[in-house]
């Protein structure tokens, strides 16, 4: 059975549609908003996708639901509506450059705010109609895996996503979160030609840093469908595992998904993200070059928090304060998680663009 709604109450953005649209009115109304874009799949018999007005302000946080919270706070008559979960839609999309895989403070953030410094880039970055309830929908309420059918799914959601607002964007990229790594077959089936990225890091910094600041997807589906299919476990035995546990369950299937997945998929390691290889990384992994108006406005990123947004905050290197933070039980979950992040390092799809310093 399908999850109620009530389970993607912690997710919402507080998007609330004014009205139900469908088939030729549902059209007429995405013409007439040119900023409208999906901020909510809503599950159930008769699926349906929220849509927002965001106007032609520029995608700049650090993550898609904190857009769309500041445009409803800016805006809060800005036109929203459903339509039924029907792509495709005839909407004005631009290319997608590349979509970005990771594990959880790995430095993805900071790529999409360096991308997204680029007023010609449209980035998305963890969308919120890409979130449980999308996979809700394509699992039959988490009963069987996706199957082809997802296909032209998720092929409209992302292109309506990047949809052309301001009229002079050029090309799109999306940054997943890191369950959406079980998902990359699908999204290749989708986009067969767009490049991908995975990003990881020393699973020492990744445990730490991940049980200060829990993932808020991860403990909210904690015992429930998706941290079953996400983990390999009953969702009872989810409920029972100690945080650390969880979270290495949940890397190592995510790990293994990555070294398994058979298509072309470079490997970005934390400590190889710097200013002086951005230009080497964007070739290699998405075959573009920033361009040379937008990137000091891209290498001025690297200076700050990229999970801080309107007040942004300096970046400070804690590397070394999260390796002496460990205890041993997360060590020693690091270590069984560090046979499989060797694994990445041997590989010849990792991306090695200089000399690293950042750890």
């Amino acid at each position: 059975m399908p999850l109620s709604r009530s389970y993607f109450a912690s997710p919402d953005t507080g998007a609330r549609p004014r009205g139900h649209l469908v088939g030729e009115a549902a059209q007429r109304a995405l013409q007439a908003h040119p900023g409208a874009l999906p901020v909510e799949v809503i599950p159930g018999p008769a699926p349906r996708v929220v849509w927002l007005d965001l106007g032609a302000r520029p995608l700049t946080d650090s993550k898609f639901r904190f857009d769309v919270q500041h445009r409803l706070a800016e805006a809060p008559d800005a036109a929203c509506f459903s339509t039924p979960l029907d792509p495709p839609w005839t909407l004005d999309s631009v290319p997608i450059h590349g979509f970005i895989f990771m594990l959880h403070r790995c430095g993805s953030s900071l790529l999409a705010k360096v991308l997204a410094a680029d007023p010609h880039s449209i980035v998305i970055t963890e969308a919120t109609p890409l979130q449980e309830g999308l996979w809700d929908v394509l699992t039959d309420g988490w009963t069987r895996a996706p199957g082809p059918d997802a296909v032209p799914v998720l092929r409209g959601l992302l292109l309506a996503l990047a949809r052309r607002r301001a009229g002079d964007e050029r090309g799109a990229y999306f940054k997943f979160d890191t369950f959406h790594a079980h998902y990359m077959g699908l999204l290749r089936a989708a986009f067969p030609e767009v490049p991908c990225l995975f990003l990881y890091r020393d699973p020492v910094e990744v445990l730490v840093s991940a049980t200060r600041r829990p993932s808020a997807q991860l403990q909210r589906v904690k015992g429930l469908p998706p941290s079953a299919a996400w983990t390999g476990l009953p969702a009872h035995e989810v409920t029972a595992l100690p945080d650390v546990a969880y979270l290495e369950r949940v890397y190592t299937r995510t790990l293994h998904t990555v070294l398994d997945h058979p298509h072309p998929l470079a490997l970005l390691r934390y400590r190889d993200l710097r200013p002086a290889h951005l230009e080497a990384v964007m070739r290699t992994a998405f075959g573009r070059a920033p361009s040379p108006d937008a990137l000091p406005r891209m290498l001025e990123q690297f200076s700050y928090d990229a999970k801080t947004d309107r007040a942004a905050r300096a970046f400070v290197d804690d590397r070394a304060e999260k390796q002496s933070a460990a205890d041993d039980a997360l060590k020693r979950a690091a270590a069984r998680l560090g046979v499989l992040i060797a694994q990445l390092d041997r590989s010849p799809r990792r991306l090695r663009p200089g000399p690293a310093a950042m750890g």
